[in-house]
Order: C-alpha cells, then sequence, then structure tokens
C-alpha cells in the first residue's frame, strides 16, 4: 500500500523531474565546502560541475519513486532510499555508468568510499537519508528541518529506522536536534571523518 505523505509545512512538496536541472546545481553549491566531495572532487575549479552531474544522476534515479523533496523556490531538497530499493537492472546500470562518468577521477576515492561507509550500513530494513542540503544563501532559516519532517512523520507512523552518515562533524548536532544518534564514526583514508547515524522510529509526530 502507497503511503500518502501529508505535507503541512507550507512550501515543502515532492519534486517533479522538471526540477532535475535547478535541483541538481542548488545541490552542487549546499554541498561545494562539505568535507566528503572536497575529497571527492579535490579540484575546486570543476567540483561544481562534476558534482552537478553526480547530483543529477541521483535525482534522475529517486525522483520517479516519489522520495525527492524540495521546497517551492527550490532552495534545497532532501533524498530518500526506500528499504527496499527496488530499481530495474538495466536503469540501474545505465545510471551507474552515468554515475562512474560523473565522477571522473574520483572513481577509486567512490571505491573505497564504498568500501569504508557503504558497506557499514544496517542489515536490517531501514530508510536512508541519502542527501539533505540548502543553498548558502538560504541556510538558517528552518528549510532543511522542513525538508526532513515528511520522511520523519513516515517513519514513525511505519516504525522504520532512518539511516544517514555525514562527514560534515558541523551537522551532527543538526541531525540530533531530530533524534539521530551516532553509532559509528570512520576515517576515510587521507579523508575526513563520516559520523553513521541512526534514528529510531519515535512516536507518532503531531
Amino acid at each position: 500500500m502507497m503511503f500518502s505523505v501529508q505535507l503541512e509545512l507550507p512550501g515543502v512538496r515532492p519534486a517533479r523531474s522538471d526540477d532535475i536541472g535547478q535541483l541538481s546545481r542548488t545541490l552542487a553549491l549546499a554541498f561545494y565546502s562539505d568535507p566528503v566531495y572536497e575529497w571527492f572532487f579535490p579540484r575546486a575549479g570543476n567540483r561544481i560541475e562534476k558534482m552537478q552531474r553526480l547530483f543529477a544522476v541521483f535525482l534522475g534515479r529517486l525522483i520517479p519513486l516519489n522520495t525527492v523533496f524540495t521546497t517551492a523556490g527550490l532552495e534545497g531538497a532532501s533524498l530518500w532510499i526506500s528499504p527496499r530499493r527496488t530499481i530495474s537492472n538495466w536503469r540501474s546500470t545505465k545510471q551507474n555508468l552515468r554515475i562512474l562518468w560523473a565522477l571522473g577521477n574520483g572513481v577509486l576515492r567512490s571505491i573505497r568510499w564504498w568500501l569504508a561507509v557503504e558497506s557499514k550500513q544496517p542489515r536490517y530494513p531501514h530508510w536512508e537519508l541519502f542527501l539533505v542540503g540548502v543553498v548558502p544563501a538560504s541556510q538558517g532559516k528552518g528549510i532543511g528541518g522542513a525538508l526532513l519532517q515528511p520522511m520523519l512523520a513516515r517513519c514513525d507512523e511505519e516504525q522504520v529506522p532512518i539511516y544517514l552518515d555525514t562527514g560534515n562533524r558541523k551537522n551532527v548536532a543538526f541531525y540530533q536536534r531530530y533524534g539521530f544518534e551516532v553509532k559509528m564514526e570512520i576515517v576515510l583514508p587521507k579523508g575526513p571523518t563520516v559520523f553513521q547515524m541512526i534514528r529510531n522510529p519515535q512516536g507518532k509526530m503531531a
């Protein structure tokens, strides 16, 4: 049975395919100075371009699954991965090739990332908060928290935990405000420390 998200916060809505161009730019700006993406793309001169290509692939994969939320002005977005993770093999292969192309010289770092971080995700069913980002000019206005609310409510309703990882130490306190707890710290090779966090389901949100 499909879950119907009740969007009670003004301006937050599911993203559409025609948002991909702008949202990929939004996310590239939001994560430009993120330690993990600096590690993936150390050359500042082409980082925005590479990140836009990469985020466009992620958005193209998740928007059709109705697991991306944005704002009326496209100032930010949250991307979520379902416990089911169901994508056809053909489509997954095609998109994975696009990810490799977008990563460019960052492919080896992506393999190290997978071995160090992604392979250590919880084995039990969980939603993943894959990304949440807001353009720098709009940060500090509550937009990031608003973008979390639809799926926090859903996961509380369905009693499913949420996993995320962040390489930005400053973000840990933000996520803790929404019930996430640090479960593991992983130091990337010649890179930042990644914090793996879990939010167990809580009471139904008002």
